[in-house]
């Protein structure tokens, strides 16, 4: 009788009503039409054969998005309870209202269409996330650069990309994008970044103009009118870029840089320096686009790394810097790792290295965990400079022994003071760089520093012999240096100094 009376109060309403007498008919009447082809099912929690609760448990197993109505006898508060957990999207109490009924499956069948998109927008955003990581493991072999991605989104899918792109028979440029945001959108706007990139530099067209072109067209199109007609499109967005150009031939990459980190170069020895200026304004800011460019000469051996905002930002929040992040994050990948630290991060992560070199040569060679610079007028802050290392070098290598961590800080403090007060004089208009590198393979660590200034004219081996017969009262920093490094090396007569450590 309730069935019957179910059928007529909504064929009324113009649906199209299918019986089943019990939870076995249900089952085959619902696997017979196939999943996604009802939009509601209003099912009784005593039937024959079985219950309700039974019957909402299948239906959550083989049409997930398929929203369930169960009918109970006034009172059973616990029955309520249990189908509201098991996934029923309402329920109703018996003897039916008309008008309940008929406002609970409209709401039911909304709730399984809205599902149902949701979960084609989830199967589209995966395929989407599947085909973004399948792109960044291309490699073209013939390249001439070797590159290591690493790629964390903070969402299924995001806006940060690479690519890379001959432009002449020795010639490839780099480009590393970061869209603002981490959607859908973000990741259309940057592939269609990609696309203007790539036709326009087959037409030959230089990459500051192909900037300034995409520039306008975020600034005076997609993030202002749509149709010419002066209504917003309803896109405003932005996209930082960092571009190499790699010339074999000259020895020489160009570099341009609109809101991103500089990246930094290196050689095999551990010597780094970043390129260019940081920061910046993305493209689509403002109408006109602020020139930037740098040149750095480049060897066999020389590597680039490039990062987004992403990294920057996490390892702002870790207290690390952002270079001992990007190892850490690169052997990660390569022992097939996620580290859990990642989590944390509010934003995309892209970090791309470029070595110029092949896979053997690279194991070999210092990658760098820290590169910075220090003003003279610094000194008084050296403490936290080394709390700062001390967190970076356990980061990117947890297995470094405490005894070696204590001599790589005191001896690394020992040299920035000395380079502080006695090179830049506490001027602060003067500065040292300092550098902390590692080779994993030869399990060596690598501390450069370099000052302006002249440097001594005293002999170190000498204060090291009188140091062992008894106290001296001058230049005991460096003694202590040298006693504390495996090896210690220096040049331009003490204003640059290398310090190796074996863990």
């Amino acid at each position: 009788m309730c069935l019957l009376l179910l059928e007529i109060l909504l064929s009324k309403q113009g649906y199209q009503v299918v019986l089943a007498e019990n939870s076995d008919a249900a089952k085959r009447q619902l696997t017979l039409a196939g999943a996604g082809h009802f939009e509601c099912v209003v099912t009784d929690y005593r039937m024959p054969g079985g219950n309700g609760l039974e019957l909402l448990q299948w239906i959550r197993q083989h049409d997930s998005d398929l929203a369930t109505i169960m009918m109970t006898a006034e009172g059973e508060r616990q029955v309520v309870a249990d189908s509201l957990r098991g996934g029923a999207s309402d329920f109703l109490d018996k003897p039916l209202c008309q008008e309940t009924l008929r406002a609970a499956v409209a709401r039911a069948i909304e709730l399984t269409g809205r599902q149902r998109r949701v979960g084609q927008s989830e199967a589209a955003v995966l395929g989407l996330r599947q085909a973004q990581e399948r792109l960044l493991e291309e490699v073209d072999i013939n390249f001439g650069v070797r590159r290591e991605l690493c790629f964390h989104p903070k969402q299924e899918t995001g806006g940060d990309f690479f690519n890379q792109f001959r432009v002449g028979p020795n010639q490839f440029l780099h480009l590393l994008t970061d869209v603002s945001g981490h959607d859908l959108q973000a990741t259309y706007l940057s592939a269609y970044f990609q696309g203007v990139v790539r036709g326009l530099l087959q037409w030959k067209v230089p990459l500051p103009e192909i900037l300034e072109t995409f520039n306008r067209i975020l600034h005076e199109g997609l993030c202002q009118t749509e149709g010419g007609a002066g209504r917003p499109s309803g896109i405003s967005a932005s996209v930082a870029v960092c571009a190499i150009l790699v010339d074999l031939d000259a020895a020489l990459a160009t570099v341009w840089i609109h809101g991103t980190a500089a990246p930094t170069h290196w050689l095999p020895n551990g010597e780094a320096n970043p390129v260019g200026e940081a920061g910046g304004f993305p493209l689509g800011w403002f109408p006109e686009l602020e020139s930037r460019c740098a040149i750095q000469r480049i060897e066999s051996g020389s590597t680039f790394c490039i990062w987004t905002d992403g990294l920057g930002d996490l390892a702002s929040h870790l207290k690390v810097s952002e270079l001992s992040l990007a190892w850490a994050l690169q052997q990660a990948r390569r022992e097939g790792l996620k580290p859990s630290y990642v989590s944390q991060a509010m934003d995309d992560i892209l970090v791309a290295d470029l070595h110029l070199s092949d896979a053997g040569s690279a194991e070999d060679a210092y990658r760098p965990l820290l590169v910075e610079a220090y003003a003279g007028n610094q000194a008084g802050a050296v403490d936290v400079a080394q709390a700062h290392w001390r967190r970076s070098l356990e980061l990117a290598l947890p297995e470094l022994s405490d005894a070696t961590l204590h001599d790589v800080l005191l001896a690394s403090r020992e040299a920035l003071l000395n380079a502080l007060i006695h090179g830049c004089r506490a001027q602060p208009l003067q500065s040292a760089t300092f550098a902390i590198s590692a080779c994993r393979k030869r399990r060596a660590l690598r501390v450069c520093l370099n000052d302006p200034g002249a440097g001594h004219s005293f002999d170190i081996e000498g204060f090291e012999r009188r140091g062992i017969e008894g106290l001296v009262t001058a230049h005991r920093g460096l003694v202590l240096m040298k006693c504390l490094a495996g090896s210690l090396s220096t040049r331009k007569h003490g204003a640059s100094v290398t310090m190796d450590f074996a863990w």
